[in-house]
């Protein structure tokens, strides 16, 4: 069929554009100022509504389209990382993934002005980039979002990262607006779901992304994530997943932790939280390779996009179970939310990672209730991926009865003492 052969011309674009996903740029936002107070025995998370919005800056950034929205804005992944060393998982270096999801519905052309770095979190940055004003490349989406570059005089703006994800972001837009009125080419909103990354390490196994405020004073990181799963004689998968959080430390209710604390040490011979939940898949949906398909979400050859939208064509019917767990409407104020109570409704997958074998949940309350949706939309999120090479997490394959079995309640410590020294008296 005419036009629908991918070009040299085409297939080089491609390549350069699947390259040009992994270049750094910094991204800078207005957004409020939230604290962790210590009040007393009281632990509390708060905005600080009262003042100004501040400025903040972040580096070593990469900007990726996401979805297009109904009301006709479009969602935007910005995205960084940093190494750590993890006790937890033996004293070695692991990689911290960050993420922010941005929804815009105008973008500016770069522009070259003078800048001074407002806050970043980047500790080792030099004095002459953090006092002094240089010249950058910029431009502004809507009115509360930048992304930018130091300007380089032996370069010409056009061709920078700024300018390629400018005309890439413009582009994104203009397709959006096409959506609306009904007249785009591409595939359907479901498909439009499944958020493409350019990542080197896949799996073709069950395992979904987890998405965690990133608040480092709240101490609730994700440890391990086990997924223990089931495939039934229709092809179906029933997944039941199991995440094992390094505390969970109480805010509201700040007060109560050490007595809970307690509690969960008697009853579950842990004080680490574990929280399970379920995922079904009404079949594999099987892929080829989509390698030219991991850039900014979309696949820039219309014909290719239609045929990988044959291969993952979605038969509806996948969905969660939050049983006890579901956090609704909830966010990261609130740490006694347990909906979904016995027998819990299915919750239909609105997000998936790479392909239809990873799902997306997000941790969205202190107490770690968990969604579909992302209830805190303007807090950094701690991306995981279970199985790439340097996660912060483990990741196996234990049903949550083997995960309870590791850890033994205090009671039943006791018992056990109970019953040797009545054994030992017996023999005596």
């Amino acid at each position: 069929m005419v036009g629908l052969d991918i070009s040299k011309e085409e297939l080089k674009g491609q390549q350069l554009r699947s390259q040009r996903s992994h270049e750094l740029v910094w991204f800078s936002h207005l957004e409020r100022e939230f604290q962790v107070l210590n009040i007393g025995f009281k632990k509390l998370f708060q905005w600080k509504d009262s003042e100004p919005l501040k400025m903040w800056d972040w580096d070593n950034c990469t900007v990726n389209r996401a979805k297009v929205l109904s009301d006709g804005k479009v969602r935007i992944v910005i995205r960084s990382k940093t190494n750590r060393n993890s006790d937890y998982m033996g004293r070695i270096p692991v990689e911290l993934r960050y993420m922010l999801g941005i929804d815009i519905v105008s973008i500016s052309e770069p522009c070259i002005e003078t800048y001074e770095l407002a806050s970043s979190k980047r500790k080792n940055l030099p004095l002459s980039a953090k006092k002094e004003r240089h010249k950058r490349w910029v431009c502004k989406l809507d009115e509360k979002y930048w992304i930018w570059q130091w300007a380089k005089e032996e370069i010409d703006i056009k061709s920078s990262q700024v300018y390629y994800l400018y005309e890439d972001i413009k582009n994104f837009l203009e397709e959006a607006r096409r959506m609306k009125e009904g007249s785009s080419p591409h595939g359907s909103a479901k498909a439009k779901n499944i958020f493409k990354v350019a990542l080197d390490e896949t799996l073709n196994d069950v395992v979904p992304i987890i998405y965690q405020p990133a608040i480092d004073s709240l101490k609730n990181f994700v440890r391990e994530v086990h997924c223990a799963k089931v495939v039934g004689n229709d092809s179906s998968i029933n997944v039941e997943v199991s995440l094992l959080f390094n505390n969970e430390e109480l805010r509201r209710h700040k007060h109560l932790d050490r007595i809970y604390s307690k509690i969960r040490l008697v009853l579950y011979g842990r004080t680490r939280d574990v929280e399970t939940f379920r995922i079904h898949l009404v079949k594999h949906k099987s892929q080829e390779d989509t390698s030219n398909d991991v850039m900014n979400g979309e696949n820039d050859n219309p014909a290719e996009d239609k045929n990988n939208e044959k291969n993952n064509e979605y038969t509806g019917g996948d969905h969660f179970v939050f049983e006890n767990i579901y956090s609704g409407q909830y966010s990261i104020e609130y740490d006694t939310i347990h909906l979904d109570k016995p027998p819990a409704p299915e919750r239909p997958i609105e997000y998936y990672f790479l392909d239809y074998y990873h799902p997306i949940i997000f941790i969205n309350t202190a107490n770690h209730a968990i969604g579909e949706h992302d209830n805190n939309h303007e807090i950094w999120k701690w991306e995981y991926i279970p199985w790439v090479k340097k996660a912060p997490v483990k990741l196996g394959i234990k049903s949550r009865k083997d995960v309870d079995l590791r850890f033994t309640p205090l009671i039943g410590r006791i018992l056990r003492w109970v019953t040797i020294i009545r054994k030992l008296g017996d023999r005596v």
